[in-house]
Protein backbone atom coordinates (compact mmCIF):
# COMPACT_ATOMS: atom_id res chain seq x y z
CA UNK A 1 0.00 0.00 0.00
CA UNK A 2 1.43 3.44 -0.92
CA UNK A 3 2.61 5.58 1.99
CA UNK A 4 -0.14 8.19 1.48
CA UNK A 5 -2.81 5.48 1.56
CA UNK A 6 -1.44 4.10 4.82
CA UNK A 7 -1.55 7.58 6.37
CA UNK A 8 -5.14 8.05 5.18
CA UNK A 9 -6.24 4.73 6.69
CA UNK A 10 -4.56 5.59 10.00
CA UNK A 11 -6.24 9.01 10.02
CA UNK A 12 -9.69 7.52 9.40
CA UNK A 13 -9.18 4.94 12.13
CA UNK A 14 -8.24 7.70 14.59
CA UNK A 15 -11.48 9.48 13.71
CA UNK A 16 -13.42 6.26 14.27
CA UNK A 17 -14.60 6.18 10.65
CA UNK A 18 -14.96 2.91 8.71
CA UNK A 19 -12.23 2.24 6.15
CA UNK A 20 -13.55 0.87 2.86
CA UNK A 21 -11.10 -1.12 0.81
CA UNK A 22 -12.42 -2.96 -2.26
CA UNK A 23 -10.30 -5.82 -3.55
CA UNK A 24 -8.15 -4.93 -6.53
CA UNK A 25 -9.87 -5.21 -9.91
CA UNK A 26 -13.39 -5.30 -8.47
CA UNK A 27 -16.38 -3.13 -9.31
CA UNK A 28 -20.11 -2.97 -8.74
CA UNK A 29 -22.24 -4.60 -11.40
CA UNK A 30 -23.74 -2.01 -13.80
CA UNK A 31 -27.28 -3.13 -12.87
CA UNK A 32 -26.98 -2.45 -9.14
CA UNK A 33 -25.18 0.02 -6.93
CA UNK A 34 -23.86 -1.23 -3.61
CA UNK A 35 -25.54 -0.74 -0.24
CA UNK A 36 -24.15 2.42 1.42
CA UNK A 37 -21.04 1.70 3.46
CA UNK A 38 -20.34 -1.66 1.79
CA UNK A 39 -16.92 -2.82 0.62
CA UNK A 40 -16.12 -5.59 -1.86
CA UNK A 41 -14.32 -8.42 -0.08
CA UNK A 42 -14.11 -10.76 -3.08
CA UNK A 43 -15.00 -10.55 -6.75
CA UNK A 44 -15.30 -13.03 -9.59
CA UNK A 45 -16.26 -12.56 -13.24
CA UNK A 46 -16.16 -14.88 -16.25
CA UNK A 47 -17.36 -14.45 -19.84
CA UNK A 48 -18.94 -17.92 -19.72
CA UNK A 49 -19.42 -19.91 -16.54
CA UNK A 50 -22.17 -21.34 -14.32
CA UNK A 51 -23.81 -20.02 -11.20
CA UNK A 52 -26.25 -21.92 -9.00
CA UNK A 53 -29.40 -20.22 -7.77
CA UNK A 54 -31.58 -21.69 -5.03
CA UNK A 55 -35.20 -22.46 -5.89
CA UNK A 56 -35.94 -24.34 -2.66
CA UNK A 57 -34.62 -24.90 0.88
CA UNK A 58 -31.55 -26.79 1.98
CA UNK A 59 -32.48 -30.47 1.98
CA UNK A 60 -30.30 -32.34 4.43
CA UNK A 61 -26.99 -32.92 6.21
CA UNK A 62 -24.24 -35.42 5.44
CA UNK A 63 -25.72 -36.78 2.22
CA UNK A 64 -25.13 -36.36 -1.53
CA UNK A 65 -27.98 -33.80 -1.46
CA UNK A 66 -26.59 -31.59 1.32
CA UNK A 67 -27.46 -28.40 -0.55
CA UNK A 68 -30.56 -26.40 -1.51
CA UNK A 69 -32.81 -27.21 -4.43
CA UNK A 70 -31.24 -25.19 -7.24
CA UNK A 71 -30.89 -24.43 -10.93
CA UNK A 72 -27.70 -24.03 -12.93
CA UNK A 73 -27.51 -20.85 -15.04
CA UNK A 74 -24.88 -20.42 -17.74
CA UNK A 75 -23.67 -17.13 -19.19
CA UNK A 76 -21.50 -14.13 -18.38
CA UNK A 77 -21.35 -14.25 -14.61
CA UNK A 78 -20.45 -11.77 -11.91
CA UNK A 79 -20.26 -12.79 -8.26
CA UNK A 80 -19.54 -10.15 -5.63
CA UNK A 81 -19.12 -10.54 -1.87
CA UNK A 82 -19.86 -7.33 0.05
CA UNK A 83 -19.15 -6.60 3.71
CA UNK A 84 -21.21 -3.92 5.47
CA UNK A 85 -19.51 -2.79 8.67
CA UNK A 86 -22.16 -0.21 9.64
CA UNK A 87 -23.64 -1.52 12.94
CA UNK A 88 -26.95 0.15 12.07
CA UNK A 89 -27.40 -2.02 8.98
CA UNK A 90 -29.61 -5.06 9.53
CA UNK A 91 -30.02 -8.18 7.41
CA UNK A 92 -33.69 -7.32 6.83
CA UNK A 93 -32.89 -3.75 5.78
CA UNK A 94 -30.16 -4.76 3.33
CA UNK A 95 -32.23 -7.64 1.93
CA UNK A 96 -35.32 -5.48 1.34
CA UNK A 97 -33.25 -2.91 -0.53
CA UNK A 98 -31.76 -5.51 -2.86
CA UNK A 99 -35.06 -7.34 -3.45
CA UNK A 100 -36.83 -4.03 -4.13
CA UNK A 101 -34.14 -2.85 -6.55
CA UNK A 102 -34.24 -6.10 -8.52
CA UNK A 103 -38.03 -6.05 -8.72
CA UNK A 104 -37.96 -2.45 -9.94
CA UNK A 105 -35.60 -3.56 -12.72
CA UNK A 106 -38.26 -6.05 -13.85
CA UNK A 107 -37.08 -9.24 -12.15
CA UNK A 108 -39.69 -11.82 -11.18
CA UNK A 109 -39.03 -14.00 -8.16
CA UNK A 110 -37.89 -17.62 -8.44
CA UNK A 111 -37.49 -18.20 -4.71
CA UNK A 112 -37.16 -16.30 -1.45
CA UNK A 113 -36.65 -17.49 2.08
CA UNK A 114 -35.66 -16.34 5.57
CA UNK A 115 -33.90 -18.17 8.41
CA UNK A 116 -35.59 -21.51 9.16
CA UNK A 117 -37.53 -21.54 5.88
CA UNK A 118 -34.19 -21.59 4.04
CA UNK A 119 -33.18 -24.79 5.83
CA UNK A 120 -30.18 -25.36 8.09
CA UNK A 121 -26.75 -24.49 6.68
CA UNK A 122 -28.32 -22.82 3.64
CA UNK A 123 -25.43 -20.41 2.99
CA UNK A 124 -22.64 -22.99 2.95
CA UNK A 125 -24.87 -25.44 1.07
CA UNK A 126 -25.53 -22.97 -1.74
CA UNK A 127 -22.19 -21.18 -1.94
CA UNK A 128 -19.83 -24.06 -1.18
CA UNK A 129 -21.24 -27.56 -1.58
CA UNK A 130 -22.88 -27.31 -5.02
CA UNK A 131 -20.54 -24.68 -6.39
CA UNK A 132 -18.03 -25.50 -9.10
CA UNK A 133 -16.55 -22.06 -9.67
CA UNK A 134 -13.39 -20.85 -7.96
CA UNK A 135 -15.31 -17.78 -6.84
CA UNK A 136 -17.76 -19.62 -4.66
CA UNK A 137 -15.54 -22.33 -3.23
CA UNK A 138 -12.37 -20.40 -2.49
CA UNK A 139 -13.09 -16.69 -2.22
CA UNK A 140 -16.07 -16.40 0.06
CA UNK A 141 -16.26 -16.62 3.82
CA UNK A 142 -19.38 -18.73 4.27
CA UNK A 143 -20.99 -19.83 7.49
CA UNK A 144 -23.21 -22.69 8.58
CA UNK A 145 -25.91 -20.16 9.31
CA UNK A 146 -28.59 -21.56 11.62
CA UNK A 147 -29.92 -21.04 15.11
CA UNK A 148 -31.52 -18.15 16.95
CA UNK A 149 -28.43 -15.90 16.97
CA UNK A 150 -27.85 -16.13 13.24
CA UNK A 151 -29.84 -14.68 10.38
CA UNK A 152 -30.03 -15.29 6.64
CA UNK A 153 -32.33 -14.05 3.88
CA UNK A 154 -32.24 -15.02 0.21
CA UNK A 155 -33.87 -13.93 -3.04
CA UNK A 156 -33.45 -15.19 -6.62
CA UNK A 157 -35.16 -14.09 -9.81
CA UNK A 158 -34.99 -13.64 -13.56
CA UNK A 159 -35.72 -10.86 -16.06
CA UNK A 160 -35.70 -10.13 -19.76
CA UNK A 161 -33.71 -6.91 -20.10
CA UNK A 162 -33.66 -5.90 -23.76
CA UNK A 163 -32.29 -8.86 -25.70
CA UNK A 164 -30.61 -10.38 -22.65
CA UNK A 165 -32.08 -12.85 -20.19
CA UNK A 166 -30.61 -12.14 -16.78
CA UNK A 167 -30.70 -14.22 -13.60
CA UNK A 168 -29.79 -12.87 -10.18
CA UNK A 169 -29.45 -14.15 -6.64
CA UNK A 170 -28.73 -12.24 -3.45
CA UNK A 171 -27.81 -13.83 -0.12
CA UNK A 172 -27.75 -11.54 2.93
CA UNK A 173 -26.53 -13.06 6.19
CA UNK A 174 -25.00 -12.35 9.58
CA UNK A 175 -23.41 -14.88 11.85
CA UNK A 176 -23.93 -12.98 15.12
CA UNK A 177 -25.66 -9.67 15.88
CA UNK A 178 -22.32 -7.96 16.53
CA UNK A 179 -20.80 -9.18 13.23
CA UNK A 180 -20.90 -7.29 9.90
CA UNK A 181 -23.71 -8.04 7.48
CA UNK A 182 -22.41 -9.96 4.45
CA UNK A 183 -23.92 -9.99 0.96
CA UNK A 184 -23.26 -12.42 -1.91
CA UNK A 185 -24.62 -11.06 -5.18
CA UNK A 186 -24.77 -13.41 -8.19
CA UNK A 187 -25.68 -12.21 -11.69
CA UNK A 188 -25.69 -14.23 -14.92
CA UNK A 189 -26.31 -12.56 -18.27
CA UNK A 190 -27.15 -14.61 -21.34
CA UNK A 191 -24.05 -15.24 -23.46
CA UNK A 192 -23.11 -17.59 -26.27
CA UNK A 193 -20.40 -20.17 -25.64
CA UNK A 194 -17.74 -20.25 -28.35
CA UNK A 195 -17.61 -23.97 -29.09
CA UNK A 196 -15.17 -24.19 -32.00
CA UNK A 197 -11.96 -23.78 -29.99
CA UNK A 198 -11.46 -27.55 -29.69
CA UNK A 199 -12.55 -29.84 -32.51
CA UNK A 200 -13.60 -33.41 -31.75
CA UNK A 201 -13.39 -35.56 -34.88
CA UNK A 202 -13.17 -39.25 -35.81
CA UNK A 203 -9.53 -38.97 -36.93
CA UNK A 204 -8.46 -37.50 -33.59
CA UNK A 205 -10.35 -40.21 -31.71
CA UNK A 206 -8.70 -42.94 -33.77
CA UNK A 207 -5.20 -41.54 -33.30
CA UNK A 208 -5.66 -41.48 -29.51
CA UNK A 209 -7.01 -45.03 -29.49
CA UNK A 210 -4.09 -46.30 -31.60
CA UNK A 211 -1.46 -44.54 -29.47
CA UNK A 212 -2.93 -44.88 -25.96
CA UNK A 213 -5.70 -47.47 -26.16
CA UNK A 214 -8.17 -44.93 -24.80
CA UNK A 215 -9.48 -41.41 -25.36
CA UNK A 216 -11.27 -38.88 -23.18
CA UNK A 217 -14.60 -37.93 -24.73
CA UNK A 218 -14.48 -34.13 -24.87
CA UNK A 219 -17.83 -32.38 -24.88
CA UNK A 220 -19.74 -35.02 -22.89
CA UNK A 221 -21.43 -33.06 -20.11
CA UNK A 222 -23.99 -34.06 -17.48
CA UNK A 223 -26.42 -32.19 -15.28
CA UNK A 224 -25.09 -31.60 -11.76
CA UNK A 225 -25.10 -34.81 -9.68
CA UNK A 226 -27.19 -36.58 -12.33
CA UNK A 227 -26.63 -39.10 -15.12
CA UNK A 228 -28.62 -36.95 -17.57
CA UNK A 229 -26.70 -35.70 -20.60
CA UNK A 230 -26.87 -31.97 -21.20
CA UNK A 231 -28.28 -30.98 -24.62
CA UNK A 232 -24.92 -29.43 -25.55
CA UNK A 233 -23.42 -32.96 -25.60
CA UNK A 234 -25.41 -34.00 -28.70
CA UNK A 235 -22.74 -32.97 -31.24
CA UNK A 236 -19.97 -34.80 -29.36
CA UNK A 237 -22.08 -37.98 -29.14
CA UNK A 238 -22.75 -37.80 -32.88
CA UNK A 239 -19.01 -37.62 -33.62
CA UNK A 240 -18.33 -40.60 -31.35
CA UNK A 241 -21.05 -42.57 -33.17
CA UNK A 242 -19.50 -41.63 -36.53
CA UNK A 243 -16.12 -42.92 -35.34
CA UNK A 244 -17.63 -46.19 -34.10
CA UNK A 245 -19.31 -46.74 -37.48
CA UNK A 246 -15.97 -46.18 -39.22
CA UNK A 247 -14.34 -48.83 -36.98
CA UNK A 248 -16.98 -51.62 -36.85
CA UNK A 249 -14.45 -54.29 -35.82
CA UNK A 250 -13.47 -52.52 -32.57
CA UNK A 251 -15.22 -52.94 -29.19
CA UNK A 252 -14.92 -50.58 -26.24
CA UNK A 253 -15.46 -49.97 -22.56
CA UNK A 254 -17.22 -46.69 -21.85
CA UNK A 255 -15.77 -45.63 -18.48
CA UNK A 256 -17.19 -42.94 -16.23
CA UNK A 257 -15.01 -41.06 -13.72
CA UNK A 258 -15.79 -38.59 -10.92
CA UNK A 259 -13.78 -36.35 -8.64
CA UNK A 260 -13.24 -37.26 -4.97
CA UNK A 261 -15.92 -34.94 -3.53
CA UNK A 262 -18.72 -36.78 -1.70
CA UNK A 263 -19.17 -40.38 -0.60
CA UNK A 264 -17.17 -43.06 -2.42
CA UNK A 265 -20.12 -45.40 -3.04
CA UNK A 266 -22.23 -42.54 -4.37
CA UNK A 267 -19.49 -41.48 -6.82
CA UNK A 268 -18.98 -45.07 -7.95
CA UNK A 269 -22.69 -45.43 -8.69
CA UNK A 270 -22.91 -42.05 -10.41
CA UNK A 271 -19.94 -42.78 -12.67
CA UNK A 272 -21.48 -46.12 -13.71
CA UNK A 273 -24.83 -44.50 -14.42
CA UNK A 274 -23.22 -41.80 -16.56
CA UNK A 275 -21.28 -44.37 -18.56
CA UNK A 276 -24.50 -46.33 -19.06
CA UNK A 277 -26.24 -43.17 -20.31
CA UNK A 278 -23.58 -42.65 -22.98
CA UNK A 279 -23.88 -46.29 -24.08
CA UNK A 280 -27.68 -46.12 -24.19
CA UNK A 281 -27.57 -42.91 -26.23
CA UNK A 282 -25.16 -44.39 -28.78
CA UNK A 283 -27.23 -47.57 -29.08
CA UNK A 284 -30.72 -46.08 -29.09
CA UNK A 285 -30.16 -42.86 -31.01
CA UNK A 286 -27.28 -43.77 -33.34
CA UNK A 287 -27.73 -47.49 -34.01
CA UNK A 288 -24.45 -48.71 -32.50
CA UNK A 289 -24.59 -52.43 -31.63
CA UNK A 290 -25.00 -52.84 -27.88
CA UNK A 291 -22.57 -55.79 -27.82
CA UNK A 292 -19.72 -53.47 -28.85
CA UNK A 293 -19.95 -51.26 -25.77
CA UNK A 294 -19.65 -52.06 -22.05
CA UNK A 295 -20.37 -49.38 -19.45
CA UNK A 296 -18.17 -49.23 -16.36
CA UNK A 297 -17.94 -46.79 -13.46
CA UNK A 298 -14.52 -46.10 -11.91
CA UNK A 299 -15.68 -43.37 -9.53
CA UNK A 300 -12.77 -41.32 -8.13
CA UNK A 301 -10.10 -44.08 -8.20
CA UNK A 302 -8.32 -43.05 -11.41
CA UNK A 303 -7.80 -39.27 -11.38
CA UNK A 304 -5.73 -37.58 -14.07
CA UNK A 305 -4.64 -34.85 -11.66
CA UNK A 306 -5.01 -33.71 -8.05
CA UNK A 307 -8.48 -33.15 -6.57
CA UNK A 308 -7.19 -30.38 -4.30
CA UNK A 309 -8.45 -27.57 -6.56
CA UNK A 310 -11.59 -27.17 -8.67
CA UNK A 311 -9.60 -27.01 -11.90
CA UNK A 312 -8.25 -30.49 -11.15
CA UNK A 313 -11.63 -31.85 -10.06
CA UNK A 314 -13.16 -30.65 -13.33
CA UNK A 315 -10.54 -32.63 -15.29
CA UNK A 316 -11.21 -35.74 -13.22
CA UNK A 317 -14.95 -35.66 -13.98
CA UNK A 318 -14.86 -37.30 -17.40
CA UNK A 319 -15.94 -40.20 -19.63
CA UNK A 320 -13.41 -42.27 -21.57
CA UNK A 321 -13.60 -44.69 -24.47
CA UNK A 322 -11.24 -47.61 -23.71
CA UNK A 323 -10.34 -50.25 -26.29
CA UNK A 324 -11.39 -53.84 -25.44
CA UNK A 325 -8.96 -56.51 -26.72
Amino acid sequence: MPLFSRWLVAFLLLLGLPVLADVEGSADHPLLSRYPGAEIRSYFQRDYEAIYLAVGPNRGRNSPTDYPEHIEVLGRITVINYRIADPAASVMQVYQNYASALQQLGFTSLYDCANDSCGRHFVSGLHFRISKTHSERNLFQTYNVSGNRQEVRYWSGQAQLGQDKVHAGVTVFQRRPQDPVLVILQIAESAELITDKIQINPEGLHQAIVQQGKVELEGILFETNKATLMPSSADAVAVIAEYLKLQPELNFYVVGHTDSQGAFDYNLQLSAQRAATVVATLVQQHGIAAARLMAYGAGPVSPVTSNNAEAGRAQNRRVELVLRD
